[in-house]
């Protein structure tokens, strides 16, 4: 299976915060990657935590731009210069001051007041998602249960008429890790019909065809994926999947190319190899 792929994206802030004029700059700092100083300035306008939208705003800003984290409990950011990259700096050594905000916890307390916001219960959703992906095997607590809260919070806000591209993406990541691969199926088309160039919903959906018995389904969707992705080690894994694929539809010679493919873009790796 795969996770969404991180993009470094600016949201539009200032549209939903248009109310409150301290913040009608955090959108001039995010696009300039002043990603510190627009925490600064969300953190000004609501200290305490207690309006909603502002709450949700610093999750999406600390989920995509930081560049440090502890256990997503603790969050570095940086107003980056020009010629810096986040995914690098990530990958890096680095002193950054951090920042102390745990989304699940201040997120479930505004549910608790707010519970008719089903945007709260979707940016939890988007929390929990993130930490799966981020700490596999070593959060507070188990996956599977990771997986259960993104799921029904992503769920309750599908069902009140709040969604997106990525929490249609995570109930088909969660009901594919169930093995429920016709809600699965579902979900990711849901989330495909919203954003047509991600790569990784193509892969997931070939993925759950393949795992309920249908290869001729599940073909075209990793063709896609492999066409799509970019990184050489996602295009391996499309590329074995889809030789997989031909096996279960008894085309062995069409099997042998992919599998050759996989081998010309990463060559020598066992899981090629072997079959």
């Amino acid at each position: 299976m795969k996770q969404i792929t991180t993009l470094l994206l600016i949201f539009c802030f200032s549209m939903v915060y248009s109310q409150n004029e301290s913040v009608g700059n955090v959108d001039a700092l995010l696009s300039a990657g002043k990603y510190e100083s627009a925490y600064k300035m969300l953190d000004k306008a609501d200290p305490k935590n207690q309006q909603p939208d502002i709450v949700i705003a610093k999750t999406d800003l600390l989920l995509k731009y930081y560049v440090k984290s502890n256990m997503h409990q603790l969050f570095g950011l940086k107003d980056m210069k020009p010629t810096e990259d986040i995914t690098r700096l990530r990958e890096q050594n680095g002193s950054y001051s951090m920042i102390a905000f745990a989304p699940d916890s201040v997120l479930n307390k505004l549910i608790i007041t707010n519970p008719a916001n089903y945007k709260l219960r979707k940016a939890l959703g988007n929390y929990y998602q993130d930490v799966y992906f981020n700490y596999p095997d070593s959060w507070f607590i188990p996956d599977s249960v990771i997986v259960d809260k993104f799921r029904d919070n992503y769920l309750l806000a599908y069902k009140n008429g709040v969604f997106d591209y990525k929490s249609l993406y995570g109930l088909g990541y969660a009901y594919l890790t169930d093995e429920d691969y016709k809600s699965a199926i579902l979900y990711f088309q849901k989330s495909i019909e919203l954003k047509k160039d991600a790569p990784e919903s193509y892969f997931n959906l070939a993925s759950a065809y393949l795992n309920s018995d249908q290869p001729q389904l599940a073909l075209p969707n990793a063709q896609k994926a492999l066409e799509m992705y970019v990184e050489p080690e996602d295009k391996v894994d499309a590329a074995r999947m889809t030789a997989q694929i031909y096996l279960e539809m008894e085309q062995k010679n069409n099997a042998m190319a992919y599998f050759q493919k996989a081998n010309d873009i990463q060559p020598n790796d066992y899981y090629t190899l072997m079959p």
